[in-house]
């Protein structure tokens, strides 16, 4: 639940950065304080949580840093790479931002598409073909109100290639 209060407070600071100063019912600050205090609330939050061992500093460290980790993929995908008309591949589930559990055998990158745009995905492999590969259309990433749910996944195999 935590998660998705978190990624909904990025989203929803972030499409308040978005929205020109002339159409905002409430200036910058307010959206900054707001944005400031729901992340505060996290970390009070996290350490109320039932069978947490507050008495382990590793074990409050790692809970710190999955927040963190939560804020860091909020920001990156929603506020830093929000433009569905240049989309840029944003690396998901990184070493670095491992939120959801590690993910040792694979490499994730996510972008904001329009729904109605037609996009031409291009790249050259390095290492190799790799043994799997699939691009994947969902309705919503963690944004309010929208269900998060696959669309589609495509095998990058069956797709056509230049030569």
């Amino acid at each position: 639940m935590m998660r998705n209060q978190i990624l909904a407070s990025t989203v929803s600071f972030a499409l308040t950065l978005a929205t020109p100063l002339q159409a905002q019912e409430n200036p910058m600050a307010k959206a900054w304080s707001d944005f400031a205090e729901d992340i505060a609330a996290a970390g009070p939050w996290l350490m109320e949580q039932e069978g947490l061992a507050v008495d382990d500093p590793q074990v409050v460290a790692n809970g710190y840093r999955y927040l963190a980790t939560l804020l860091y993929v909020g920001l990156d995908v929603h506020l830093l790479n929000p433009n569905v008309d240049l989309p840029e591949w944003t690396v998901t589930f990184a070493p670095h931002a491992p939120y959801g559990g590690d993910h040792r055998d694979g490499v994730y990158h996510t972008t904001p598409v329009n729904p109605e745009g037609v996009y031409r995905v291009t790249g050259t492999p390095r290492g190799g073909i790799p043994a799997s590969a699939n691009i994947q259309t969902q309705d919503g990433w963690w944004q309010p109100g929208r269900a998060n749910d696959v669309l589609e996944t495509l095998d990058i195999m069956s797709l056509e290639q230049d030569t």
